[in-house]
C-alpha cells in the first residue's frame, strides 16, 4: 500500500469508521463480481455471535476487538481472498477465532499460542502459505501492520530482535494509520490498480505485473468502471478478456492468478 510508517498522521479508533471502510471494500468486490452476494454474511444489528470456548481462561481479548469481530462482514462458508494473497476469517467458528489470535503460527492448530496476540490487536486477513502476509489491526492506536514471512520469522530491516528480545515478532513490522490503509485499499479497487479475479483465486496487481495494464484499460475504457460500469457484460466477458491478455503476454503469469470464474 502507499501509506508508509513515516507518515505520522494518526486517526483515533472509531469502530463505525473501520466497519464502514471494510464494508465499502466488500461492496466494491461484489460489484466487480469477485464473489456472489450469498458468499458474504453481513452482521445483523445485534452483531454476529462469537464463541470464545477455545480461548483459555486468563487470555485477555480487548472488548473492542470482540465488538469489531462481531460487526464485520464475514464469509458464509469458506474464507476467500479479500486482498492480494490474503483471506478473511469467520470469527464465529471457535477454532478459527482461536487461530486468528496466534499471529505467528495460526495455521498450526495443534501448536496454537493464543496468548501470542496483544489484547488490542486483531488479525483481519491472512494468507494460506508461509510466505503470504497477514494484516493486523491495533484498536488501541488505530494502526495496521502488514506482517510478512511469519513462519520464517524474517524481521524487517533493520532488525532489532537482539536489542528487544521480548518484543512480539509481529510488532517489528511498521504500523500505518488504519483509516489511511483501508481507504487506499478502497481507492486501488476504484482505480482498477487491483483487479479481483474470483473469490477463490487472487488479484491482478497491475504495478507488479505490467502485462495487465491492458486488462485495466479494458475494464475502465470498454466496460466503464467504476461510474458507468457495464457489470453484466464484464461478468460475461471477463474470462475471455483475461485469457486473451494472458495468451498475448510476453511475460510469464503465475498460476495463482488463474481465475475461478
Amino acid at each position: 500500500m502507499e501509506v508508509t510508517s513515516s507518515e505520522q498522521v494518526r486517526s483515533k479508533y472509531d469502530e463505525e469508521e473501520i466497519v464502514g471502510l471494510i464494508s465499502s471494500i466488500y461492496e466494491l468486490l461484489l460489484e466487480l463480481g469477485h464473489m456472489k452476494e450469498e458468499a458474504v454474511d453481513w452482521a445483523p444489528p445485534e452483531g454476529h455471535t462469537l464463541d470464545l470456548s477455545n480461548i483459555p481462561d486468563g487470555v485477555d481479548v480487548d472488548p473492542r476487538v470482540l465488538s469489531l469481530m462481531s460487526r464485520l462482514p464475514l464469509p458464509k462458508s469458506e474464507p476467500f481472498v479479500i486482498q492480494h494473497r490474503m483471506n478473511n476469517f469467520d470469527y464465529r467458528d471457535p477454532i478459527i477465532l482461536a487461530e486468528s489470535r496466534d499471529f505467528d503460527r495460526w495455521l498450526h492448530p495443534s501448536g496454537l499460542d493464543v496468548s501470542n496476540a496483544a489484547p488490542t490487536m486483531l488479525m483481519l486477513l491472512a494468507g494460506r502459505y508461509a510466505d503470504d502476509p497477514c494484516l493486523i489491526l491495533d484498536v488501541e492506536d488505530n494502526t495496521i501492520r502488514t506482517v510478512q514471512n511469519r513462519w520464517l520469522r524474517v524481521m524487517p530491516w533493520p532488525a532489532t530482535a537482539h536489542e528487544q528480545p521480548d518484543q512480539r515478532f509481529y510488532t517489528f513490522w511498521p504500523p500505518v494509520d488504519a483509516v489511511q490503509y483501508l481507504d487506499q485499499a478502497f481507492q486501488r479497487l476504484l482505480r482498477a490498480d487491483e483487479i479481483p479475479m474470483g473469490q477463490y483465486a487472487g488479484f491482478v496487481v497491475v504495478e507488479l505485473e505490467p502485462q495487465f495494464q491492458e486488462l485495466k484499460r479494458v475494464l475502465v475504457e470498454e466496460y466503464g468502471w467504476p461510474y458507468n460500469f457495464r457489470r453484466a457484460d464484464w461478468l460475461r466477458n471477463r474470462s475471455s478478456q483475461y485469457d486473451r491478455i494472458r495468451a498475448e503476454s510476453r511475460f510469464p503469469i503465475d498460476d495463482h492468478h488463474e481465475p475461478a470464474w
